[in-house]
């Protein structure tokens, strides 16, 4: 009995170890946020939402409350318009700020920029980047797909 089961551990290596193993290389499949925007919520009813471009162009939109559109969506945004992204977030979102951070009922908002700066205002937006981040939300949302 212990012969057959000796056996069959055997045979059963034997089969295992002549399985040919796939090599594959490990490839990041994720690429980096080159700019990611969560608007948080308020004592009311502020849309609360974040909205992410990544080194590819992918656009990732989370709606959580209060925005017309609930859930995740996903769409594409062409080169032009990225460099164009990159082009605004080059003149003067390379720093790491807060602003209005003690207000109460203000929704906060968050900038994150290539995973290195951190702009966060709670309020509407700062004079400094209004017209930049305003610019920059439509290249993003000009293409998007509600389905």
């Amino acid at each position: 009995m212990i012969q057959k089961l000796i056996q069959i551990l055997l045979l059963s290596l034997v089969v295992v170890s002549c399985k040919t193993l796939q090599n594959k290389p490990i490839t990041d499949q994720t690429e980096s946020i080159v700019f990611g925007l969560h608007r948080g919520g308020c004592y009311g009813t502020c849309p609360i939402y974040s909205i992410s471009v990544n080194t590819k162009g992918l656009v990732k939109y989370h709606g959580h409350r209060f925005t017309k559109n609930i859930g995740p969506y996903e769409w594409s945004i062409d080169k032009e318009d990225l460099k164009n992204i990159e082009k605004l977030l080059s003149v003067k979102f390379h720093v790491n700020v807060t602003h209005n951070s003690a207000l109460q009922d203000l929704s906060k908002t968050t900038l994150n920029i290539k995973d290195v700066y951190q702009i966060t205002f709670k309020g509407s937006c700062p004079k400094a980047y209004r017209n930049e981040l305003k610019e920059i939300e439509y290249l993003l949302m000009k293409n998007s797909i509600w389905e």
